[in-house]
């Protein structure tokens, strides 16, 4: 008799049982794939450090699959923003998300309130008072900086870039 939640399942010579919680179906297998592959070369848009109590989703929607469940803060890159429209319960809302890549290899989105932007420590003196949304290093202490607009659409990422020479 297997019990609710389990499934049986046989490596090589090996039968045992095994928890549904951790098995996932080949399609969805396949896209967590798709994100570790279409980050492999993508470009780091910034830093962050995700929130004591964060999920790793499969895609930029609440309710999507949970890749991982983070339970300590963890060191993120920031790979890319979306914003995305809520559905008709949640009256059309729009949410900011986060592509990230953890240190671990893993990729998914996280939702903006669980991720902490950490800037640069030779960008601190210029970003006090307002809020970078990206920043890139274009060597020898060189960084272009966009900023977040204030009061403005959220679907705006930017209204100001900046660069900023550092010695």
């Amino acid at each position: 008799e297997v019990s609710k939640g389990w499934l049986q399942g046989k490596s090589g010579n090996v039968r045992g049982f095994m928890e549904n919680k951790g098995i996932v179906g080949e399609g969805l297998h396949e896209k967590i794939n798709d994100l570790i592959d279409g980050a492999k070369d993508a470009p780091v848009q910034g830093a962050g450090m995700t929130a004591g109590k964060a999920h790793l989703l499969v895609k930029p929607e609440s309710g999507a699959f949970v890749i991982q469940s983070l339970k300590e803060p963890a060191k993120a890159d920031i790979l890319e923003r979306s914003v995305v429209t809520t559905g008709e319960k949640e009256m059309g809302k729009k949410q900011v998300w986060y592509k990230v890549r953890l240190a671990t290899g893993r990729v998914g989105f996280v939702l903006k309130k669980n991720l902490q932007l950490t800037t640069p420590p030779e960008l601190n003196v210029y970003t006090q008072v307002r809020t970078p949304v990206s920043w890139y290093n274009l060597g020898e202490n060189n960084y272009l900086v966009t900023y977040e607009s204030v009061g403005s659409d959220i679907d705006t990422d930017f209204t100001r870039v900046e660069l900023y020479t550092h010695d």
